[in-house]
C-alpha cells in the first residue's frame, strides 16, 4: 500500500467519524447515519474517476449483533436510547485502505456493566497500540488484550468512569473471542495469507485441544505492515455467529475472491460491497456470482440474545521501531 494514500484516507475517516457522531441519537435511522457516511467520505475525496471511495460499506452493528450490519435501501430500523451503536467504516485511496470503529451509547448506558463494555474495549486498543512493533507476537498481544479487558472491572473502572464502583461489583465484560484484527493489503480489507491478531491468549478459541492452538499461529510484526487492530468486548458469552440457516437475503456484504475486471460489478474490485449500493442489473449478476462461487457473503454475526457489543479499532503502520495510527 502506499503510505501518503493511506494517510490521506485516514484524515478522511477522521473528519467523518468526528462529523457523524452527534448524529447518533434517539430516533435517528440507520440508514441516515450509513449515507452520512457514505457520501461524506465520496464528497471529501472527490474523485469523479472513481478510482478512490469506501473500502467497504458502512457497517452499523447495534447490540448483540457484533459487526456486518449495514442498512438495506429502504431500511426503517431506528436507534433508541440505550442502544450500543458501533461504526465501523472503511475509506481507500487508489487501493490503500484504512479500516476504523467506534462505538456509542444512545443517550444514557442502562447499566454500568454497558459502559464497562465499551470503557473496556476502547482502553485494550489504546494499550495493545502501545506494545505494537517490529518483533510483537500477535498471540501475546492477543494475550494482553484478554487480560487486560478480563480484569478492567476491578482494576480500571474507577479511574475512567471518575465513580466508584457499586457496592455489588458489576459483572465483567468478556472479549469476543472468535472475531479478530487483521493485516491489511491493497485493494484487500482483509490480505489473503495474511497475519491475523486475536483478542484472546495464544489460542483462538479457549479449548486447548482446538487446531487453531498452534505454534505456526504465532506470528509477529514486522517493518512496513499495516494492521487493523480491534477489540470486541461483550456483556454476553463473548462469540460472533452467523444466525442458523442464514441464506443471500440475510446477508448484506458481500466480496469477491478474484478481481473481476469485467461486467457490471468490476468497480468494486476485491473490496467489499453491499445489495444497497446496487442496481436492479448488478444484483441479477451479484446472484449469478454466488451460484459460480465467485462471490463470499459475510453474514451478520451475533453474540447472545439481550447482550451488548463494543468495538474500537484503528489502523497502524508497523514502523521500524514501534507503529504510528493512520486511522
Amino acid at each position: 500500500m502506499d503510505y501518503n494514500n493511506v494517510k490521506k484516507a485516514g484524515i478522511i475517516h477522521k473528519i467523518v467519524c468526528h462529523e457523524v457522531k452527534p448524529r447518533i441519537k434517539h430516533n435517528a435511522t440507520y440508514l441516515s447515519i450509513a449515507e452520512f457516511v457514505e457520501n461524506r467520505v465520496k464528497e471529501l475525496l472527490n474523485d469523479p474517476s472513481g478510482s478512490s471511495g469506501m473500502a467497504f460499506p458502512c457497517g452499523i452493528s447495534v447490540n448483540d449483533c457484533v459487526a456486518h450490519d449495514t442498512p438495506s435501501k429502504n431500511d426503517p430500523r431506528v436507534f433508541v436510547n440505550g442502544d450500543v451503536v458501533k461504526i465501523d467504516f472503511g475509506v481507500h485511496v487508489k487501493g490503500s485502505i484504512v479500516d476504523a470503529a467506534f462505538t456509542s451509547i444512545v443517550g444514557d448506558p442502562l447499566s454500568i456493566e454497558d459502559s464497562n463494555a465499551v470503557n473496556a474495549s476502547k482502553a485494550a486498543l489504546k494499550m495493545a497500540i502501545s506494545k505494537a512493533k517490529p518483533g510483537c507476537h500477535l498471540l501475546e498481544l492477543g494475550k494482553s488484550i484478554q487480560i487486560f479487558v478480563e480484569n478492567f472491572v476491578e482494576n480500571y473502572a474507577e479511574n475512567d468512569n471518575g465513580v466508584k464502583p457499586p457496592p455489588k461489583p458489576p459483572k465483567p465484560p468478556k472479549v469476543v473471542w472468535d472475531i479478530c484484527g487483521h493485516q491489511i493489503g491493497l485493494w484487500r480489507v482483509h490480505l489473503p495469507g495474511g497475519k491475523a491478531v486475536p483478542n484472546v491468549g495464544n489460542v483462538w478459541n479457549p479449548d486447548p485441544s482446538h487446531p487453531s492452538n498452534a505454534k505456526g499461529y504465532d506470528y509477529k510484526m514486522e517493518a512496513g505492515e499495516y494492521y487493523a487492530i480491534e477489540v470486541y468486548t461483550s456483556t454476553g458469552a463473548g462469540r460472533a455467529l452467523p444466525k442458523d440457516g442464514y441464506t443471500y437475503k440475510d446477508v448484506s456484504h458481500f466480496e469477491f475472491y478474484q478481481d473481476p475486471r469485467h461486467g457490471p460489478l468490476k468497480q468494486y474490485k476485491t473490496l467489499p460491497f453491499c445489495r444497497r449500493w446496487l442496481d436492479s442489473n448488478q444484483s441479477i449478476k451479484l446472484r449469478k456470482a454466488i451460484s459460480t462461487k465467485k462471490v463470499e457473503m459475510s453474514p451478520e454475526l451475533y453474540d447472545s440474545p439481550g447482550s451488548r457489543v463494543a468495538q474500537f479499532e484503528h489502523t497502524i503502520y508497523i514502523t521500524a521501531d514501534g507503529c504510528q495510527v493512520m486511522a
